[in-house]
């Protein structure tokens, strides 16, 4: 009876890793042949039709299947590691790619204000001979995104922030949180406002303002979903009807809103 034919599971991010391998023209010949080897055992080919494609004996297969059964793919691509010899992606590599990441795509010459996971995966690849890096050139994008999320790093993301340039920022602070609780003890416990004695009742007003709003017009109607276009489409033009301020304030006692 013919031998039962085996498979290895391989996840989708070590496939795509895999086949970056096979297309790098740089990486040695033997890397190539593992990857491969590992490549054709998820699809349950048999060892002898491996080793019979890559010129190889049924055993090199074998070892190389053995190795990531028990190690995980780098080990059964690569030898084992010797002393002295540095690890397959360095630290240095490591630090670079966090440089890289930690300034704006302005910085190597893009024009977008912030990287995208495929816009800094591609730079790496495309730079990381020239900076010393051969190795970055097979990275996966499931791996940088995955070292990135380890690392805390985030270049696709804004998180705002206040710039305290007033030194006196505190006292000031201070003073604006007393006035709102000034206002709130104007209530009782059923939220009913209090009135004095004489009569007198403080109204504390909350204002803002958000200047030069543009204020735009569509020059051409706008064309509804259709079968063959399920969106709504908008041509680019418009039409500029000048700026407004939109000022207002929140009187904190009523509620009322004075635009």
């Amino acid at each position: 009876m013919p031998a039962h034919t085996y498979y290895i599971e391989l996840s989708d991010e070590n496939q795509n890793y895999l086949t970056s391998l096979i297309k790098t023209r740089t990486i040695q010949s033997q890397v190539v042949d593992q990857a491969r080897i590992l490549l054709w055992k998820s699809e349950a080919r048999s060892d002898k039709s491996i080793a019979d494609s890559l010129g190889i004996s049924v055993n090199t297969v074998r070892r190389c299947i053995d190795q990531y059964l028990s190690n995980g793919i780098n080990p059964a691509l690569f030898d084992e590691e010797r002393s002295g010899r540095p690890p397959e992606i360095t630290d240095d590599a490591k630090a670079w790619i966090i440089s890289i990441a930690c300034q704006k795509p302005c910085g190597p010459g893009y024009a977008a204000e912030l990287w995208t996971l495929s816009a800094l995966h591609k730079h790496i690849q495309t730079s990381a001979e020239q900076a010393g890096y051969p190795r970055l050139k097979t990275i996966t994008k499931p791996w940088l995104q995955k070292y990135l999320k380890k690392m805390d790093i985030r270049p696709f993301r804004i998180k705002y922030y206040l710039e305290r340039k007033d030194p006196d920022f505190e006292n000031k602070m201070h003073e604006v949180l007393i006035v709102y609780k000034q206002a709130g003890m104007q209530f009782d416990e059923n939220g009913n406002i209090i009135i004095p004695e004489d009569g007198h009742t403080t109204h504390t007003v909350s204002y803002d303002e958000k200047p030069g709003i543009q204020a735009v017009a569509n020059k051409y109607p706008d064309y509804n979903p259709t079968e063959e276009n399920g969106f709504l489409r908008r041509d680019y033009e418009y039409v500029r009807k000048g700026t407004l301020s939109l000022l207002a304030g929140i009187d904190l006692l009523t509620g009322e809103a004075i635009p």
